[in-house]
């Protein structure tokens, strides 16, 4: 082999593994801004239902976030809108659960979750619908998937009285639990 078909043979190696590269490089691009887009678009959709008025009052509500020197939980104070009807205000409740912890606590959902939906049966049951990030971001374990579940569960049952159970979904999907440990198959009634 002479050194011209060397240096030939050399250039279209090269080129071979920056097609792979680039390749590669924009499918990374594609898969992780699809997702990303997708989630907020799902989260803006929740967001952008008339949840409130500006003129309705406001009512305080405790939220179930985590404590971050113990795995417990830890209760928050805030406020949402009073209005009308109730499953506004569990959704108002569930976005503030969503967003980041305040300074000295901890949020027990997973990061990149959105809320897709809550449903209130003729029954009092509260059916709530993340989005998948619940379960593929979910550090696992039997303990953090429960503090995870329950602090849904804990933050709707505790500020709506006449709410008896909460089952929670995954993309509209019922499942057996987050990520393998701790069993969503059950109504969740509260547990302080």
């Amino acid at each position: 082999m002479d050194k011209q078909q060397k240096i030939k043979n050399k250039a279209n190696a090269f080129l071979i593994v920056l097609i792979i590269l680039l390749a590669g490089a924009a499918f990374y691009y594609v898969y992780t801004n699809y997702f990303k887009k997708e989630a907020a678009i799902v989260n803006t959709a929740v967001k952008s239902y008339e949840l409130y008025a500006s003129t309705d009052k406001q009512k305080q509500i405790t939220l179930y976030l985590g404590d971050p020197d113990k795995e417990s939980f830890k209760q928050y104070k805030t406020t949402i809108f009073d209005t009308k009807p109730q499953v506004n205000q569990i959704k108002q409740a569930l976005l503030l659960l969503l967003k980041d912890a305040p300074a000295g606590y901890v949020s027990l959902i997973p990061p990149g979750v959105a809320l897709r939906e809550v449903y209130l049966d003729a029954n009092s049951f509260c059916y709530v619908d993340f989005s998948q990030e619940l379960s593929t971001n979910s550090k696992g374990g039997t303990t953090g998937e429960y503090l995870t579940a329950y602090s849904v569960v804990n933050t709707i049952c505790s500020n709506f009285n006449d709410v008896k159970g909460v089952k929670i979904l995954i993309n509209g999907k019922e499942t057996a639990s987050i990520s393998g440990h701790f069993s969503l198959r059950e109504m969740l009634k509260p547990e302080y």
